[in-house]
């Protein structure tokens, strides 16, 4: 979804109308940043700033030396004591050391895995960046997803694709006589349900409106919109905007729990019956999912033994390494893993628009919180399994 400062309220969200998937560090991650844990190196840099300074200096070297500093790169966080403003500037220069090693190896024109890993890398840099305010970034994205959207390297193409336009549409929202609000826009869309950029624009207002019942009826009256249209791709966004307010309206209902593990051996729902259960969507590409993971163990490991259990959706599409990172994480509860023949998907069936999303239900199998994430997860738990 394009736009200004309202876009930074979103964590890692769905662009545009053929809603892709991507990660942004979004500003409310903050409160999974406040429960993380840190890392040394961190600790280190928020004391010392001779120390910050060497922990950001990219190194000289070939491109295996530069991927690894991209690797320390994204494990360091920010010291847990930090303001706001120190965790954005740990942050700005961390992000900022990633796109100077990915724009470095890039230049030695690698092939193959390492252009992809640098080009990842490069991408999740601008993003963070400009979700931190760097004016620039936004529009370095659009640049680079231009240039490649038709490149050879198929892998390539599909990793900017999300992307490609955004150039353009760094200003979106500045022309007067845009329209800005759902409103605004219902009765032109109504009128061209296949013009995409009325399409796009529809779901940006609607995005912006919340979780709440005004929001819910505008996501029907979007969903009616784009069922209509006779172009094969607003079309399809109507089953996506369907499972927004099939998620949306959750609330006191049962989660319906159905895929398969990483394993490959199918959901066992019936295993959480009585417990309270989180329902996480995440991705190990995810910076706010990763991010959050400390605070879930942390309430993992007080709760379980109460009743607690975690249910993962992974929005992975490399299982290998989804699986190296279970493994590395040591992480205890169940992962639900995407398959070509699940149809649809969870993340699909609720209308996943950004992550990490983190559903909470009681041991009814009620849904309590759409976003138990942070101190709200403790507070949820607290609840209704007691200090």
């Amino acid at each position: 979804m394009f736009g200004g400062p309202s876009v930074r309220a979103l964590v890692c969200v769905l662009f545009a109308f053929t809603l892709p998937l991507v990660c942004w560090s979004a500003t409310q991650s903050r409160a999974a940043d406040d429960s993380a844990s840190n890392t040394s190196a961190g600790k280190a840099a928020g004391k010392n700033p001779a120390t910050a300074k060497d922990l950001f200096s990219v190194p000289e070297g070939k491109p295996p030396a530069l991927l690894a500093f991209i690797a320390k790169m994204r494990r360091i966080k920010p010291p847990k004591n930090a303001s706001d403003d120190e965790k954005k500037e740990f942050l700005t220069k961390s992000h900022k050391a990633m796109l100077e090693a990915a724009t470095a190896i890039l230049e030695t024109k690698p092939t193959g895995s390492q252009r992809v890993a640098a080009l990842k890398a490069k991408i999740e840099a601008l993003v963070a960046l400009d979700e931190l305010g760097d004016d620039q970034a936004r529009k370095q994205l659009g640049d680079l997803a231009d240039e490649l959207k038709d490149d050879k390297q198929v892998e390539v193409a599909k990793l900017v694709k999300p992307f490609v336009g955004f150039a353009a549409k760094a200003t979106a929202g500045t022309n007067p006589e845009e329209p800005k609000s759902w409103a605004e826009i219902r009765p032109k869309l109504a009128a061209a349900p296949e013009d995409k950029a009325l399409a796009s624009q529809g779901l940006n207002a609607v995005g912006m409106m919340g979780q709440g019942a005004d929001a819910v009826k505008a996501y029907r009256e979007l969903q009616t919109i784009l069922a209509a249209s006779k172009d094969p791709q607003i079309a399809a966004a109507a089953k996506k905007v369907e499972g927004i307010v099939r998620r949306l309206t959750l609330l006191g209902k049962p989660i319906e729990i159905h895929g398969q593990l990483v394993d490959g051996t199918p959901a066992n729902p019936a295993a959480l019956r009585g417990k309270v259960v989180l329902v996480d969507f995440w991705a190990t590409w995810c910076g706010p999912c990763k991010a959050e993971l400390p605070n879930v163990l942390a309430n993992y490991e007080k709760y379980h033994g109460r009743g607690f259990e975690v249910v993962g959706v992974s929005l992975d599409e490399d299982k290998p390494t989804l699986i190296k990172f279970l493994e590395e994480q040591k992480i205890p509860w169940p992962i639900l893993f995407g398959d070509a023949n699940q149809s649809p998907g969870m993340a699909e069936y609720y209308g996943i628009t950004g992550i990490p999303t983190a559903i909470l239900t009681n041991q009814r199998g009620e849904v309590v919180s759409l976003n138990a994430r942070g101190p709200e997860l403790n507070r949820q738990l607290e609840m209704m399994l007691g200090k």
